[in-house]
């Protein structure tokens, strides 16, 4: 009986571990300089609730989802078509920017 016991708490605790390391944590997008970009020329055409958030949701909570899964998208968009909501121009210090924080991996802070 001890050892049914045994077994059943071994197992309970691999599962548990198993769940906390499949479970996903949110990182949130503070990088300053592409922040800061994104903020002012894209947060108010694609943040949840706007008329391109269908397109790509802009949401600074949730970098995997919002950023990283998406970045192929965003920089055949942002760097190669060199495309930007009407009315708003990046800059060429944007592009720059935008270029070196792609090419160091695009990280979130």
């Amino acid at each position: 009986m001890f050892k049914k016991v045994q077994l059943s708490f071994v197992i309970i605790a691999m599962a548990l571990f198993i769940y906390s390391c499949t479970k996903s944590v949110a990182v949130y997008f503070t990088n300053s300089t592409i922040k800061t970009m994104f903020d002012n020329n894209c947060k108010s055409f694609h943040a949840r609730g706007s008329a391109n958030s269908d397109d790509w949701l802009y949401d600074v909570a949730d970098y995997n989802t919002s950023i990283k899964k998406k970045i192929s998208t965003l920089y055949n968009e942002v760097y190669n078509r060199r495309k930007a909501r009407p009315g708003k121009n990046l800059t060429d210090k944007d592009y720059q920017n935008f270029k070196a924080w792609y090419d160091s991996g695009y990280p979130a802070n």
